[in-house]
């Protein structure tokens, strides 16, 4: 039996690091030490648009972990 590890995937996008995947909401930038922002504001709505524009494969090539990893192998 295998279980499995699942975190948020992350993406690094000029120079921003930020939470993004389908079943977890919305885009959340990172602070420097790993944990979230508490809020965020119009910039950042404005800052993270055109990524959202951007087709799935696009956006698949400034991720740079979390995701889902196999357990017990």
């Amino acid at each position: 039996m295998t279980g499995w590890f699942c975190s948020t995937p992350l993406y690094e996008w000029r120079g921003r690091l930020f939470e993004y995947g389908a079943y977890y909401g919305p885009p959340w930038p990172i602070t420097k030490g790993g944990e979230p922002y508490k809020r965020v504001g119009e910039k950042w709505w404005q800052f993270i648009r055109p990524f959202l524009d951007m087709p799935d494969e696009e956006q698949y090539k400034y991720r740079v972990g979390g995701g889902c990893v196999p357990l017990g192998r």
